[in-house]
């Protein structure tokens, strides 16, 4: 999404990593898409820029749960109210910890994570 969001707003998508190995998006390619999108998606890219953070000139990956291998974001077929608690709780009795708050889909692996964190985050 930082890379995404960069290109869009023509800033430089390469700089500030720290992660090794990374292969960076190609611009023209995501500028395209971007171009390419309805009113309606373009919306939703907003609203994972905003519940991401991705404005700063850091980018947050290198550090995820995702690039450490850890996470994996899982949309289930309803995510809505008391069915996406039981959802939740099925992915905790399962060793997935859905750990913060505000982002659905994002699950990851309870054994790499402190003590005491709350599986089950709204």
């Amino acid at each position: 999404m930082w890379e995404i969001y960069r290109i869009e707003n023509d800033l430089d998508n390469a700089i500030g990593y720290g992660c090794e190995g990374y292969q960076h998006l190609n611009s023209a390619t995501v500028k395209n898409v971007i171009a390419n999108l309805t009113a309606a998606q373009k919306a939703t890219l907003q609203q994972e820029y905003n519940t991401h953070n991705v404005t700063g000139p850091t980018p947050p990956a290198c550090a995820s749960d995702h690039s450490q291998g850890i996470a994996i974001d899982i949309t289930p077929p309803a995510t809505s109210g008391s069915t996406y608690q039981k959802w939740m709780q099925m992915a905790s009795d399962k060793s997935l910890c859905h750990y913060i708050a505000g982002d659905q889909p994002h699950f990851a692996l309870k054994q790499y994570l402190a003590s005491g964190v709350n599986c089950l985050a709204p």
